[in-house]
């Protein structure tokens, strides 16, 4: 059984799933601004893609909001039953830890996910991506758990990251 949710996580979810929506139909900047009830600048770091961050304090669940929120931006923002999910955390001991959790069907993170994707998740690191089958795009929940330090090189041949798998080249992409 999924572990229920704070009352606060609740609403920050609420207040996620009201700014996707809000995205579909106007500027992310104006929905962001209208989501949120402080002055804060909006920077668009990726342009057309709607950047926020949830803020939660230290021992608040931030993990666990984390993997109730791909529901939240499949549903609410890309319209799609099948997401692709890239999800960066800070460290490679995170990364190990998050892995771990979102492989075990019976921790609290993957049971989250398993309440919108029931057994349609496969999970993977950069360095196993080749793992995934081709077949499952568009049809399971994929989530790639990865460091942000992977993308910050300059050699971007000597990351796997910027690697081509030729087997995901057909497919296409929503």
């Amino acid at each position: 059984m999924a572990l229920s949710l704070k009352t606060y996580q609740t609403q920050a979810l609420k207040v996620l799933e009201s700014f996707y929506i809000d995205c579909r139909v106007r500027d992310a900047k104006i929905a962001f601004e209208s989501a949120v009830d402080y002055e804060y600048n909006y920077v668009d770091r990726l342009v057309g893609v709607p950047c926020v961050c949830l803020r939660v304090p230290t021992g608040g669940g931030k993990t666990l909001i984390a993997a109730h929120s791909i529901a939240v931006a499949a549903d609410h923002y890309i319209n799609t039953n099948a997401p692709v999910v890239l999800w960066l955390v800070p460290s490679d001991m995170i990364r190990q830890q998050t892995l771990k959790a979102l492989a075990d069907v019976t921790h609290p993170y993957r049971q989250a996910v398993m309440q919108r994707y029931g057994d349609r998740i496969k999970v993977c690191d950069l360095e196993s991506l080749q793992t995934i089958n081709p077949n499952d795009v568009g049809k399971s929940c994929l989530i790639v758990v990865t460091t942000t330090q992977a993308f910050n090189v300059s050699k971007t041949g000597q990351r796997n990251v910027y690697a081509f798998f030729e087997e995901l080249s057909e497919l296409e992409v929503r």
